[in-house]
């Protein structure tokens, strides 16, 4: 899928304050972008007409919350369990049906400490037809209803200092956008079960930081916006916050 990029801009941390990423991209009723990341907000114009947008599924803000996903309509709930194997931590996933009260079973790839930076995590797709599982930087797809293997895509590399920043699911469930710290950006096609996008960002900013990351689609996948803050985050002098925004053009 050719992805033409529109807009990149770099913008002090500290001009951020206390605002939300949701406050800081913000659509105008004809379709710009709204990017007010600086005193003075910057207009984009992406080519789109009445934008639906993605739901953020994973980002640094979230980041802690995801050892327990249920479906939207409470039906089935995926867990994450950690048991303890000689010097290592296992982790293993158990689907819970709660119509009938079954469950079942299956163990992750991840091997660690508990206090590793990027504990696996299990969040529900916003229309609950699937489960999306970050196994060490590798991405499984479970069937909600069943817990059957639905796709799996490769994001980050286990072992290494690169850990998914933030993952987006379109608002049709069938496409999945994710964002490394290593600034990969990787478009996933659900239905087909392949990879349909894969790009690195260059900004000049560093790595990005595993807890300030941000990805979103418009119109299924017309459009994806990134925002990354360099791991200097803690020097207020240097950290900066990079915004990107690529276009689909067939």
């Amino acid at each position: 899928m050719p992805y033409k990029q529109i807009f990149a801009r770099l913008y002090p941390a500290h001009d951020l304050a206390t605002q939300t990423m949701s406050d800081l991209l913000t659509f105008l009723p004809d379709g710009r972008l709204n990017v007010a990341f600086s005193a003075v907000p910057e207009i984009v114009d992406l080519g789109l007409q009445a934008p639906t947008l993605s739901t953020l599924v994973i980002s640094g803000a979230m980041r802690g919350n995801f050892q327990s996903a249920t479906t939207p309509d409470g039906h089935y709930t995926l867990s994450i369990d950690t048991f303890p194997y000689l010097d290592k931590t296992e982790y293993w996933l158990t689907h819970t049906d709660h119509t009938n009260g079954k469950f079942k079973r299956a163990k992750l790839t991840s091997e660690g400490l508990p206090n590793q930076p990027n504990q696996p995590g299990v969040v529900a797709s916003p229309a609950g037809t699937f489960f999306l599982v970050d196994d060490s930087g590798t991405v499984r797809l479970f069937r909600a209803a069943d817990f059957e293997e639905a796709g799996t895509f490769q994001l980050t590399h286990a072992n290494t200092a690169n850990f998914i920043v933030a993952l987006a699911v379109s608002d049709d469930d069938q496409f999945i956008a994710g964002l490394s710290s290593w600034k990969d950006i990787v478009l996933y096609n659900v239905g087909a079960r392949r990879v349909a996008f894969v790009r690195q960002i260059r900004d000049g900013v560093g790595w990005y930081d595993l807890d300030l990351g941000y990805i979103i689609m418009v119109n299924s996948t017309e459009a994806i916006i990134t925002v990354g803050i360099s791991q200097s985050a803690n020097d207020e002098q240097n950290a900066r916050f990079s915004v990107n925004a690529f276009r689909f053009y067939p």
